[in-house]
């Protein structure tokens, strides 16, 4: 992950947290609480992708450098 992706969570939390807020002071507390939890779900759910996404893009990494190994040993 880089750092301008580093960022760009940060910034999304931070813009998450403000609209919670704005949701809190807006909503009865029934609403509010219903509202700010699916945000909490959407923000876990695109940094759980995010991190699969690296996961895969290693693994497929991994497995390239293993096939160009075997490829030099002649299997």
């Amino acid at each position: 992950m880089t750092q301008h992706e580093i960022w760009n969570i940060i910034q999304s939390k931070i813009g998450n947290e403000v609209l919670k807020n704005f949701i809190r002071r807006t909503y009865s507390p029934e609403i509010a609480d219903l509202l700010c939890r699916a945000i909490d779900a959407k923000e876990h759910a695109e940094l759980f992708e995010k991190l699969y996404k690296e996961w895969l893009e290693y693994q497929k990494h991994q497995s390239d450098i293993i096939h160009a190994y075997l490829k030099t040993m002649g299997m």
